[in-house]
């Protein structure tokens, strides 16, 4: 995925090649379709046939002290994706802080440590440690399983102080949406 920043809009140039490379599922890229994203519209269909994509940006807004995902925390900002869907995720973290993105079950709500991706590949590399500065990391994920999941920072007691958004995987859904 090759995504620029213009102002407030997310100018997204996005399409997966085929599968994934690279440890941890990190996507292999190329252009080939656009969408817009501006502040609270996070996540869109995806080029591919059932595909989403779902920008994350750390610390947006300076939201809880820079502990939040696209202007939201604890859970606020909620995700919903048709379950079976692949989902390609983009995270920015403009502040010199570490943080990362990882989706987890729900009753990963309360843990400052020892995290688990709920999905095969669904993390970004070196959770724990995070990443901070300039450019994006990128993974892909299936929603293989219905229900309930967080959108979670990985970096030791960042989600616990609010640094998470909620995830649906639904059966009904017919389209990725986002609601707060």
């Amino acid at each position: 995925m090759n995504w620029k920043s213009i102002g407030t809009t997310w100018l997204v140039l996005a399409a997966l090649a085929a599968g994934t490379g690279g440890a941890g599922g990190v996507a292999q890229a190329q252009a080939k379709a656009v969408f817009t994203a501006t502040p609270g519209h996070w996540v869109a269909k995806g080029t591919s046939a059932k595909t989403a994509d779902l920008l994350v940006i750390a610390g947006y807004k300076n939201v809880n002290n820079g502990m939040s995902f696209n202007g939201y925390a604890n859970g606020q900002l909620k995700v919903t994706i048709p379950l079976g869907w692949k989902v390609n995720v983009k995270f920015e973290n403009p502040s010199p802080i570490p943080h990362s993105v990882m989706i987890v079950p729900a009753a990963t709500k309360g843990k400052a440590t020892g995290f688990t991706p709920a999905f095969p590949h669904a993390e970004t590399p070196n959770p724990s440690r995070g990443y901070s500065g300039k450019g994006a990391q990128m993974f892909t994920f299936t929603a293989s399983k219905a229900g309930t999941y967080l959108i979670w920072c990985g970096v030791p007691g960042h989600g616990i102080a609010g640094m998470y958004d909620t995830l649906v995987v639904s059966k009904s859904a017919r389209a990725p949406s986002f609601s707060a």
